[in-house]
């Protein structure tokens, strides 16, 4: 199995009390002070604005600087409560609260709309959010889980654990999420960019054998680097005024061209200098006007 070391870390935008406490130096106090400082700040934009709390200091910051992180991942509220350890009752505050936010919305729009809660099919669908998170939903009947409960040689799906097995095929490692009967959809973060990946739903028996219940598509996580495209289209301004340089005059002097030649290139130079004023002034107008002045002395030898 692939070993995870982002995700071992604490990440101090979003760990609750608990979770914090289980890094070393930090008690339920401190603990507590970083969860008030983080509510009155939004959230910490770097690591080092944890130095801001009272009673972090340097060497316990240098201590657990490497067991900490401000990435904020992407997560729905019960995959958070699996992740972040958040009592069923945290839990449920959490979600009264923005149902009670968003009561009258919703009930607007149930007044117009009415959509099933499921369409009675066995479906798993992985799609990518950015480069390194992914986003997977997923329906399957109860005849279909019981099917692969039953056949593992067990009576109930309470029996075993349900769980997402994610398939790098780059690497072809793998990794198992356990996950809760009552959730329907989950965020990956933490993925390779540039990197295949699919995944499979299933259960994990007594003997963590798995048993695949739905298969998602594949998809290939976007580059997060520069492209190593270099054609014209892509040419950069630096390239687009030596291009230009050379059409002025560059090309021309004791090349032996026609006069037919000196036209068709000042003609193409033209058609450049005109796009040329509409980017970005990354070379001065000192510059242009050299090159004008490179064009006028061509010209004068074409006469």
């Amino acid at each position: 199995m692939k070993s995870d070391t982002k995700s071992s870390q604490v990440n101090i935008n979003t760990a609750q009390v608990e979770k914090l406490m289980s890094l070393k130096g930090i008690g339920s106090t401190l603990a507590q002070r970083i969860v008030d400082y983080r509510t009155s700040k939004d959230s910490f934009t770097s690591l080092g604005d944890l130095r801001k709390v009272k009673g972090i200091g340097k060497k316990l910051f240098a201590s657990i600087q490497k067991e900490i992180t401000t990435q904020m991942e992407e997560t729905n509220l019960k995959q958070l409560a699996v992740e972040e350890g958040i009592s069923s009752a945290q839990t449920s505050e959490l979600a009264q609260k923005n149902k009670e936010d968003d009561k009258e919305v919703t009930e607007d729009i149930m007044n117009i709309y009415s959509l099933p809660t499921n369409y009675n099919d066995n479906k798993l669908v992985l799609q990518v959010k950015n480069p390194e998170t992914a986003h997977l939903y997923w329906e399957y009947t109860t005849e279909e889980i019981n099917k692969i409960v039953f056949a593992a040689g067990y009576n109930s799906i309470n029996e075993v654990e349900l769980a997402l097995r994610i398939y790098d095929l780059d690497t072809t490692q793998q990794r198992n999420i356990t996950i809760g009967l009552d959730n329907d959809n989950w965020y990956l973060n933490n993925l390779e960019p540039n990197h295949n990946y699919k995944v499979e739903l299933g259960i994990i028996d007594k003997t963590n054998k798995f048993h695949s219940v739905i298969k998602s598509n594949q998809i290939t996580m976007p580059n997060n680097t520069v492209s190593d495209e270099f054609s014209e289209k892509w040419m950069t301004v630096e390239e687009r005024v030596e291009k230009i340089y050379m059409l002025s005059g560059g090309l021309l002097a004791g090349e032996g061209n026609s006069s037919v030649d000196v036209v068709r290139k000042l003609e193409e130079f033209s058609e450049l200098a005109n796009l040329a004023s509409s980017l970005n002034e990354r070379y001065s107008s000192m510059n242009l006007l050299g090159s004008s002045e490179l064009l006028s002395g061509s010209s004068e030898q074409v006469k």
